[in-house]
């Protein structure tokens, strides 16, 4: 049970945090020529937010620039999956780094049925379409599986999407987001060359 002044105690430690944080982004923006950004407790709400301020185009482009040479490892991670992906004829149109996961985003049962069996899956016992619901959810779960194997524990949980009467798509496979040291192990594993 909370009380009040557990809540005060808790809030007043965040708004600490906050602050801390604020003084750490006016620092920062400050060794990197950011004269313009500037950060700030947020007026009185029900939880304290640090504020940042307006900025013009010239400050948001190097923002965004900084930014991307940060996760530039990140974009490399993307680029080079999108070469091998190419290379191997996956068609995966969605990969894009978004939160600081890599995204696969949809593909098609063929697609991931390929996808599986170059992770070292076997072959399916049966027909591989884009019609069958029980073949699609047979396709997710081997690459489930072959993704975990050749990622050395990485997570992938594709999902089916059956074929929708309203728009006319085919069946086909969501395959989420995975996080940048799976991405990169996929990418080892996709480049060894020990994968069928």
């Amino acid at each position: 049970m909370n009380t009040p002044i557990a809540d005060t105690e808790v809030r007043e430690q965040s708004a600490r945090t906050c602050a801390d944080a604020a003084s750490e982004v006016n620092r920062v923006s400050r060794a990197a020529g950011l004269s313009g950004l500037s950060a700030e407790l947020a007026a009185e709400g029900p939880v304290p937010m640090v504020a940042l301020s307006a900025v013009d185009a010239e400050t948001a482009v190097e923002i965004a620039r900084l930014i991307r040479r940060g996760t530039k490892r990140a974009y490399k991670t993307v680029d080079a999956l999108r070469t091998v992906f190419d290379s191997r004829g996956l068609n995966v149109p969605d990969l894009d780094l978004h939160q600081g996961q890599v995204q696969l985003g949809d593909v098609s049962v063929d697609t991931a049925d390929a996808f599986a069996r170059l992770l070292g899956a076997p072959p399916q016992a049966i027909e591989v379409g884009d019609e069958e619901w029980p073949e699609a959810q047979q396709t997710a779960d081997r690459l489930r599986a072959a993704f975990k194997t050749a990622t050395r524990g990485g997570f992938l949980d594709p999902t089916v999407h059956p074929d929708c009467l309203r728009c006319g798509a085919p069946i086909g496979l969501s395959l989420q987001a995975i996080d940048l040291r799976s991405a990169r192990r996929l990418l080892a594993a996709l480049r060894s060359g020990g994968l069928t």
